[in-house]
């Protein structure tokens, strides 16, 4: 199988710390330096030249992706540094292929790799795979080696942000690289630090009334892995009521799958608590996916709950994947 990394770090096959709109997409050896590719008759390899190869994240023009897209990322024998990014030609991933979308791979270009070799090739004939505005394309089908897959957070931009620093309304991380192989656990925390606030209805809502209390990760599909979250928060109780919080998975209305609860003894003006961790599993699967900090009130006709008390600042959504 290919024996390399993408990152957005320079020199590494890891991502290194927060990296926020990256415009360069690095290639480096990781198991050994070699990546396996079909000739059309028999298996061959490349070197990845140096330990490492990128490419330029074009924000328009000729080879550009448009913001918020899904794209794969793919070896070819053809071109100087090997590794080309698939579009539609004109910007578009996953979405602007026939049938697709952020989280449903097209029947055309962005079709399922599929293994019939030993590692993961195209389907189909990749008419426009670019390198900056370089183009590698067309690639006859299975003669280009699926590495894994990206999402822009903004145009010709990918983003990796395990642990942005706290942010009132919080701060939506993403984790915006897909690794196909040698894939490796990684933990991401979102701090919400915003003032005292009370919750007085028992109607599920994004935590703070925000929706950038979430985290969102890209999955190519291949491999899938769990995302496993955890929401904490610290709460007080005005009056005879419960404070929930949870997590859920591709949705910022309806209850979670599961709340955590303070209920505080049952008596007004309690003194602070954290709520206590119970992990919440989504299964993801291809495209992009969020998961989203939740809370709600028990009894909404007498309950207001005020959270992060005494300037404790503590609300926090965590989520455990593999990169």
């Amino acid at each position: 199988i290919p024996q390399g990394r993408m990152s957005l770090t320079s020199g590494s096959p890891f991502t290194g710390g927060n990296i926020t709109n990256g415009t360069t997409l690095y290639y480096d050896s990781y198991a050994g330096n070699l990546v396996p590719y079909w000739t059309g008759t028999s298996v061959s390899t490349d070197v990845i030249a140096g330990g490492q190869v990128s490419a330029a994240l074009q924000a328009s023009g000729t080879g550009g992706l448009n913001a918020a897209g899904v794209f794969d990322v793919w070896w070819v024998h053809g071109g100087t540094n090997h590794i080309c990014i698939a579009t539609s030609g004109s910007g578009g991933g996953w979405a602007s292929d026939t049938g697709g979308s952020n989280t449903v791979r097209g029947t055309g270009y962005s079709a399922q790799p599929h293994n019939t070799k030993g590692f993961w090739t195209n389907p189909n004939s990749i008419s426009y795979c670019y390198n900056g505005s370089s183009s590698y394309g067309p690639v006859t089908a299975d003669q280009a080696t699926y590495l894994g897959t990206i999402y822009t957070t903004a145009a010709g931009a990918v983003s990796w942000q395990p642990s942005l620093p706290a942010a009132s309304g919080g701060s939506n991380p993403t984790l915006g690289v897909y690794n196909a192989y040698h894939r490796a656990p990684v933990t991401v925390t979102e701090w919400d630090n915003e003032s005292n606030y009370n919750v007085t209805s028992a109607t599920p809502r994004p935590m703070g009334g925000s929706t950038n209390n979430r985290v969102t990760v890209v999955d190519g599909g291949v491999a899938t892995g769990q995302i496993v979250a955890t929401v904490t928060a610290q709460a007080a109780q005005n009056t005879v009521a419960g404070y929930l919080v949870g997590a859920a998975c591709d949705a910022s209305s309806g209850p979670p799958a599961q709340w955590s609860a303070v209920y505080g003894g049952f008596t007004a003006n309690n003194a602070w608590q954290t709520t206590p961790s119970i992990p919440v599993v989504c299964q993801g699967g291809a495209g992009v996916h969020f998961v989203q900090a939740m809370e709600a009130v028990t009894n909404a006709s007498t309950s207001t709950v005020s959270t992060t008390g005494s300037g404790a600042q503590f609300q926090a959504l965590i989520i455990r994947r593999e990169q």
